[in-house]
């Protein structure tokens, strides 16, 4: 989704913590290792990612791997604005 068709990317729907465990998975990092640099617990992780698929309407773990791919860059830029 670019800016010039006039629509708004789905990161836009994300608080800026949920933009950060984005751009963790988009980097390939693992739940264990997203805990591990948080310092937070895998279930915390799972909630995480749990609720971000929820407000995106993704359904699948593939389809949430396929987002992260396609904006953690975004992400990544939101978490820091």
């Amino acid at each position: 989704m670019s800016e010039d068709q006039g629509t708004t990317s789905p990161v836009a729907l994300l608080t800026r913590g949920q933009c950060s465990y984005v751009n963790h998975f988009a980097l390939g990092e693992s739940v264990e290792e997203i805990a591990q640099g948080r310092d937070v617990s895998r279930a915390t992780v799972l909630e995480m990612r749990r609720k971000i698929m929820k407000r995106l309407g993704l359904t699948s773990l593939d389809q949430f791997e396929a987002f992260a791919q396609r904006y953690g860059d975004e992400a990544w830029e939101r978490t820091y604005q």
